[in-house]
């Protein structure tokens, strides 16, 4: 199933300054070969002004693309227009210049229906390509897609895609850790033993991405690694239970940590009374595991989006489990839930 993401995926910048340079000495040589060699001048200003044009056409039709139209959007995108033909109108006719009169036979003499026909006609021409682009590429993507539902096109194998999801999720993780413990250096003494935590934990994430046939690790690792965390971040608002009756339970690392973290980064720990509680139970079956926390207020809106950063984790799950596993996360009132299940 193709997302909105993957349907507006841009082409590579290549690919648009490949087309633009075939396009632009395609019109150049023509204007040159008709005008004469006075005429290439023109064309540097009259492409600036087209390529704005048409990239910005094709920024809002993206931006409209599966959204309900509303007044709002309505009314900016009369604005835009109205603003740029007012900007025809005083480069062309209020204020001759070079420009002007190469383009216009005489630029004070006009009538209203010529303005009208001059500005849509220049408009619409340099609109259409932003079109034309915002078309190929929602094209593009759709055919590619396609193909690849139907197996004609092979990506990268599944193997590969698990590897290089779990290298980029792994380093995203240390960037955060990282960025959280200058915060947390700058807020309190950096004590000898904080240091000691952080560098332990990022020596935990470098091994992992260095594994071998299999990037599995340990329960015990990421529950020994995931108490380092606890201390490091020396939150009293969460809670840690576990009930384990099988330590040797192979699971994606870094998984315990960023579930932690993500508590940390969203969540609202201010009323120790309502503690955010993370459990984790494993057996000879299954491995569960649950968060609950209460959201702060700055980050609600990620969570009504479902922008919790768990996308990623829910890809590796797949990757790697297939359909044996189950991961289900709400907000109730304030409140966030995650309940997730490995079966083996």
């Amino acid at each position: 199933m193709m997302t909105k993401g993957n349907i507006l995926k841009p082409l590579p910048y290549r690919i648009h300054a490949i087309c633009w340079t075939i396009y632009f000495i395609w019109v150049s040589t023509v204007n040159v070969y008709k005008y004469g060699w006075g005429h290439l001048p023109l064309m540097f200003p009259v492409g600036l002004v087209m390529l704005i044009i048409s990239y910005l056409n094709r920024a809002w039709l993206r931006r409209m693309l599966f959204r309900k139209f509303s007044i709002s959007t309505i009314l900016t995108l009369l604005s835009y227009f109205l603003i740029t033909a007012l900007a025809v109108f005083l480069l062309l006719y209020q204020f001759p210049t070079e420009l002007s009169r190469r383009v216009l036979k005489n630029p004070h003499l006009f009538k209203s229906v010529d303005f009208v026909i001059d500005v849509l006609t220049f408009y619409i021409s340099f609109a259409l390509k932003g079109l034309i682009i915002a078309a190929m590429e929602v094209g593009y993507n759709l055919t590619i897609g396609l193909f690849r539902h139907l197996g004609l096109l092979r990506g990268q194998s599944a193997e590969n895609r698990k590897t290089q999801l779990f290298r980029d999720w792994t380093v995203h993780f240390m960037g955060n850790l990282t960025q959280s413990f200058t915060r947390l250096a700058r807020k309190r003494s950096a004590a000898l033993i904080r240091i000691d935590l952080f560098f332990g934990i990022q020596a935990y994430a470098m091994r992992k991405l260095n594994f071998g046939k299999s990037m599995l690790g340990k329960l015990e690792d990421e529950l020994f690694y995931l108490q380092q965390l606890m201390r490091l971040y020396d939150e009293r608002g969460i809670e840690l239970i576990t009930d384990i009756r099988e330590l040797n339970k192979p699971i994606i690392p870094i998984m315990l940590l960023s579930l932690y973290k993500n508590m940390i980064k969203h969540g609202d720990f201010s009323d120790l009374a309502q503690l955010g509680i993370i459990r984790v139970f494993s057996d000879t079956d299954k491995v569960l595991i649950s968060c609950t926390n209460k959201v702060a207020a700055e980050s609600a809106w990620i969570f009504e989006d479902g922008g919790t950063g768990l996308e990623k984790l829910m890809q590796l799950l797949r990757l790697e489990y297939g359909e044996a596993f189950s991961l289900v996360q709400k907000t109730n009132e304030g409140i966030f839930y995650l309940n997730l299940e490995i079966n083996f």
